[in-house]
């Protein structure tokens, strides 16, 4: 017995050692090498043509389900592969969708709501896109390996009501939101290539109640568009062994915030819109060997995101009217990231059980320039003024992802996440904190 805790113990410990000096991650959109990110089996949703190259391989279809970070029920989604003639077909219900840049950034945009009535925090934490309640991919053998589109779609719909403590008002929502979205993938021994787009509209009349039983109607609509090309070309060196080179991936995000009020009598129309480009280019090598393992890689990020913003502003002129004005601004953030490395190892301790590691370390810096305009007395009428702010600076970031699978019966298998503040923290298995889960996302399917 004390032989095979030792065994375990070294094989866990193999794997966290050369991950601290390297680090891993996956590209959004792009999918995951050597298990970085979760389990293989889940990869199609973000690759529709990897569904055939995959299913084909285990010549069985797959019904399964997972559950997500902390579990919440939103991140709670099943799904199914099925081999139908020549084609794979897969389906999924509940699917948590990919939102790279959303929600906004609400740093700049901060619409004034009828004086004392600040709730707008509260309202940003009431939009909640959905998930996909319908995901269809349908995959084939195309282009010497597997080509497949994703579709899918989604709605919600829910009212709450709420008090703001701080001044004591009640709030009533009426929220709703849909979205729609594609992606196409090509997979095969040469490249791997995904483009996928999606859109998502959300809206909200707000009513909001104060301590005087004044009441205000806030309407708050969003709409974000996204969309994404991925490609990799994959030089083998041999049969398990290849090089990565390039690797290339583009984002674009764009989103829009229109917020309208009354305060005495008066409109406030403020919009926030943000365009968000992000480039990433790098190179990676993977060794995909049976039965261990791994992948090591490093990326260069550029991300441009400008905000064009207005804000709420009221003043008092000469003749002590009220005025209500809603005043331009411009936010520029630049950051570049490089270098981004990761790494990732899959190693088998026995044959129904394998743990996997991989840990990413990023060096990112930023530059921004904002600017902001201002009402100021001048002559006995106020005149418009800008001001400029730079700011610049340094960030560095490790992550760690942990996990293992467990092979149940021979087609019944589980894969699970573990938190990576094991490493640094204890449990509180008796205290019972909900803050750390040592489990963090199960994926469980069976094969048949």
């Amino acid at each position: 017995m004390t032989k095979e805790i030792y065994k375990v113990f070294a094989a866990v410990l193999m794997l966290l050692l050369p991950a601290a000096f390297y680090a891993g991650v996956c590209i959004p959109g792009v999918g995951c090498f050597s298990g970085v990110e979760g389990c293989e089996i889940t990869t199609p949703w973000y690759n529709p043509g990897y569904l055939y190259t995959y299913q084909k391989a285990i010549e069985k279809n797959a019904v399964g389900v997972e559950y997500g970070e902390r579990f919440p029920g939103t991140d709670r989604w099943g799904f199914l592969h099925y081999r139908l003639g020549k084609n794979y077909i897969g389906l999924a219900a509940n699917r948590k969708q990919y939102l790279g840049g959303y929600p906004f950034d609400t740093t700049y945009f901060r619409p004034r709501i009828s004086a004392p009535n600040d709730v707008f925090p509260y309202m940003l934490d009431s939009i909640k896109p959905p998930t996909y309640l319908v995901d269809v991919i349908v995959s084939r053998n195309m282009f010497g390996g597997g080509a497949g589109l994703n579709v899918h779609f989604g709605s919600k719909s829910q009212e709450s009501e709420y008090d703001y403590f701080l001044t004591q008002s009640h709030i009533k929502a009426e929220p709703s939101s849909n979205s729609f979205g594609a992606i196409l993938g090509i997979d095969n021994k040469s490249y791997y290539i995904t483009a996928g787009f999606d859109y998502l509209t959300w809206n909200s009349d707000f009513e909001i109640v104060d301590t005087l039983n004044d009441t205000n109607f806030v309407d708050f609509e969003n709409t974000y568009t996204s969309a994404n090309l991925n490609f990799q070309y994959k030089k083998w060196i041999d049969q398990t062994r290849y090089i990565t080179l390039p690797t290339l991936s583009f984002n674009y995000d764009n989103g829009s915030e229109n917020f309208s009020s009354r305060e005495l009598g008066h409109a406030l129309n403020p919009e926030n819109e943000r365009n968000k480009y992000s480039l990433t280019t790098g190179l990676a090598f993977d060794d995909m060997g049976i039965p261990n393992s791994f992948s090591v890689g490093v990326n260069f990020i550029y991300t441009r995101t400008v905000n064009e913003f207005q804000m709420d502003t009221v003043f008092t002129d000469m003749a002590a009217d009220t005025i209500f004005r809603t005043l331009p601004g411009k936010a520029t953030i630049d950051e570049y990231t490089f270098p981004q490395m990761y790494f990732s190892a899959n190693f088998f301790i026995w044959k129904w059980l394998s743990a996997n590691a991989s840990v990413n370390y990023s060096i990112k810096y930023t530059s921004s320039d904002v600017e902001r305009s201002y009402a100021e007395l001048d002559g006995g009428s106020y005149v418009l003024r800008k001001t400029l702010q730079k700011k610049t600076g340094f960030e560095r970031e490790i992550s760690f992802d942990l996990g293992a699978e467990i092979t149940v019966l021979e087609d019944l298998k589980i894969n699970f996440v573990v938190d990576d503040k094991i490493l640094f923290d204890e449990p509180y298995l008796i205290s019972g904190d909900k803050s750390f889960l040592i489990v963090t996302k199960i994926t469980a399917w069976y094969q048949f």
